[in-house]
């Protein structure tokens, strides 16, 4: 059974120059934690895993989760991996910690044949995490807050399709120069 964490507060922010999101959560113990992301991480993520600008709901879904989702790339977290064990992997690069040439590794976004793969992989680690370790739910409301939904803000905010297009050319061009830095190791030249 998940721990729920139910979404408080929101509200913007600034850290440096960026803009930011700032969600209070609280936790089921009673205290309160927080996650901030940039207001542009919605786009990123429509860009990175092809998913439509104008579903907010997912793109925040996913964004919410992402905090308790163990890293795919680190080795320690391969076993547990959720992706991975719905056969999610591919044969690893190049040799590193823990890990051989070859080896299967997890389905991410920079290793994924296709972007549906990396997308499928990436919500199959929200799933797990919702069902396994942390579900983020908007708190239930009474009274004068019944109809205070605090992630009003964060849908009411369009995710911008044009930037979205532009996200998804430098999501692109990263991915082919993974592919293409793999390709040179496999190779055996150099970058």
């Amino acid at each position: 059974m998940p721990d729920v964490y139910e979404v408080d507060a929101v509200e913007r922010c600034t850290v440096g120059q960026v803009e930011c999101w700032r969600v209070a959560y609280r936790r089921p113990d009673g205290g309160l934690t927080g996650y901030v992301f940039p207001v542009e991480t919605l786009e990123w993520r429509a860009a990175e895993y092809g998913i439509d600008p104008a579903d907010v709901t997912t793109l925040l879904d996913i964004v919410l989760h992402e905090p308790f989702i163990p890293d795919p790339t680190d080795p320690a977290s391969f076993a547990g991996d959720a992706a991975a064990a719905k056969g999610m992997t591919v044969p690893a690069a190049a040799s590193g910690d823990r890990v051989a040439e070859g080896d299967p590794v997890p389905v991410w976004l920079y290793n994924a044949e296709t972007i549906e793969q990396a997308r499928a992989a990436h919500l199959a680690r929200v799933a797990a995490v919702k069902r396994d370790r942390v579900r983020v739910a908007t708190a239930a409301r009474t009274g004068a807050r019944a109809a205070a939904d605090p992630l009003k803000a964060i849908h009411a905010r369009a995710v911008d399709p044009a930037a979205v297009k532009a996200k998804a050319e430098v999501v692109a061009a990263l991915r082919e120069r993974v592919r293409a830095e793999a390709r040179l190791r496999d190779e055996g030249g150099d970058r």
